[in-house]
Order: C-alpha cells, then sequence, then structure tokens
C-alpha cells in the first residue's frame, strides 16, 4: 500500500542520515589524524543511541591519547637520531682535523 510506503520515508531518510555519520566518523576514527578523530569522536556523540556509537565515542578519547603517545615517541626517536646524527658529524670533522 502506498500510504505504507510513505510512512515509512521519513524513517528510512533518517537511517540513511545516522549509517553516513556513522562511517564518515568510523572512517575518520580509523585515521592517524588527531585532529580527524576528535571530529570522529563529535559525530559519534551526535548519534549516541546509533549502533555503538555511544562506545565508538569513548574509543575516540583513547584514540586520540594512543595517537598523541606516539607522536610524542617518534619526536622523541627524531630528536635522538638527530643529536646522534650531529655527535657523529663533529667527530667526523675532529678526526679530520688531526
Amino acid at each position: 500500500d502506498s500510504t505504507e510506503i510513505l510512512v515509512k520515508i521519513p524513517e528510512l531518510c533518517e537511517t540513511a542520515r545516522k549509517n553516513a555519520i556513522y562511517e564518515d566518523a568510523l572512517q575518520k576514527f580509523n585515521g592517524t589524524n588527531i585532529e580527524k578523530v576528535k571530529e570522529a569522536q563529535k559525530q559519534f556523540l551526535t548519534i549516541s543511541e546509533w549502533k555503538d556509537a555511544k562506545q565508538k565515542a569513548e574509543l575516540c578519547v583513547k584514540r586520540v591519547q594512543e595517537l598523541e603517545e606516539k607522536e610524542k615517541q617518534d619526536k622523541l626517536a627524531r630528536e635522538k637520531a638527530e643529536r646522534e646524527r650531529q655527535i657523529a658529524q663533529a667527530k667526523k670533522k675532529k678526526f679530520k682535523s688531526y
């Protein structure tokens, strides 16, 4: 019956809207960009009753912490490598001067 179909249209549109938000947020969540993961958290919260969006929003907080820690460790590793390179270069110059 066409009346039944017309009644279902708003529900189907709402389902599609929530699914689109969820999928977009999921892609951002799975990335490595901290700001995008924060955006994902906000998106999940806008549909917190949809699927497992509320849990995903909570996981975003942990994911941001993990990514920030990784950034910190990567920065320390780069700084250490640079210091070692500078020391090796200084030793090489010193050795050449003899």
